[in-house]
């Protein structure tokens, strides 16, 4: 069975953790919870509350793996235990891994993002404007109106960013019908600044794209560890294509790129289990797949 856990703060600030255990037939389970009232969530107090609460009554001979976030805490912890059961394996979470990566590419775009969420902001409370829009895309064939994001989640601030691009047209119009009125709109009429932004829109969308799609793909039920390192190599290869060709007007991004996911990747393969992404890679029946046929070319 495999250990999850990951914790946040109360209104009152007390700092609250749940347990989850997550069965060979991949079926999640919460497990225990734990209140910190006036303590101080050390690794040493998380690791403490861990075996009480999980590894005593349920052995920790039943556990393989513990997978935890990129809390220094949670990182810190997650050691403690593969020190004292070195058959459980450490695990860094790698859609919170992936999330970090994508907001380390979206501070690169700080000014296009800003624009996104005071769109999407301004949609999400105005249900007049939501009708408006709604009204003008069904004029233009558009599908799919604005979305929303959350902080903890920036795969969703891609799927955003894609909603603005998508409907920007029906806003242009909106605009220039006097349908809706924002106070600020010289990135919505035509002109430098407007199609400026949608350049760098452009730029952004592309870099997240490959990210954000691989969380998606490893919140799935049955992913497994040779799927991690598959999303890697898969980013890896479409970030390769996106920055070696000028047509993208990428290249001035490239080396802060690579160097934003060279950062990422080498965390998510050291801060867990020895090479356990890579090995499973390897072992996975399917990937020696993959690997023999570019290794053989059949």
């Amino acid at each position: 069975m495999t250990l999850s856990y990951d914790g946040w703060s109360s209104l009152s600030k007390d700092e609250i953790y749940t347990l989850h255990t997550t069965l060979p037939s991949r079926r999640s389970i919460f497990t225990a919870g734990h209140v910190f009232k006036g303590v101080s969530v050390t690794a040493q107090e998380l690791f403490r509350v861990i075996e009480q609460r999980i590894f005593t009554p349920f052995k920790a001979t039943s556990y393989s793996a513990a997978a935890g976030d990129g809390g220094p805490n949670v990182r810190a912890s997650r050691k403690l235990i593969t020190r004292k059961y070195p058959w459980i394996l450490g695990i860094y979470d790698p859609s919170h891994n992936l999330n970090l990566y994508l907001k380390d590419l979206g501070k690169l775009f700080k000014a296009e993002l800003h624009i996104v969420s005071g769109l999407s902001n301004f949609f999400g409370q105005s249900n007049l404007g939501t009708a408006h829009l709604t009204a003008e895309r069904n004029r233009q064939g558009i599908n799919g109106g604005m979305k929303s994001a959350s902080e903890t989640r920036f795969g969703s601030t891609y799927k955003q960013a894609k909603a603005v691009q998508k409907c920007m047209p029906a806003l242009v119009k909106c605009i220039e019908n006097g349908t809706i009125d924002f106070s600020t709109t010289a990135y919505l009429e035509p002109g430098p600044a407007h199609y400026g932004f949608l350049s760098r829109l452009d730029l952004m969308v592309k870099l997240l794209e490959s990210g954000a799609n691989g969380i998606t793909a490893l919140e799935g039920q049955n992913t497994n560890c040779a799927d991690v390192f598959y999303v890697w190599v898969t980013i890896a290869w479409h970030l390769e294509k996106l920055l070696g060709d000028a047509k993208n007007g990428l290249t001035s991004y490239r080396s802060k790129v690579i160097e934003i996911y060279n950062e990422r990747f080498a965390q998510m393969m050291t801060e867990s289990s020895h090479k356990v992404f890579l090995l499973s890679y390897f072992l996975h029946p399917c990937k020696s797949i993959i690997i023999l046929t570019l290794i053989f070319g059949r």
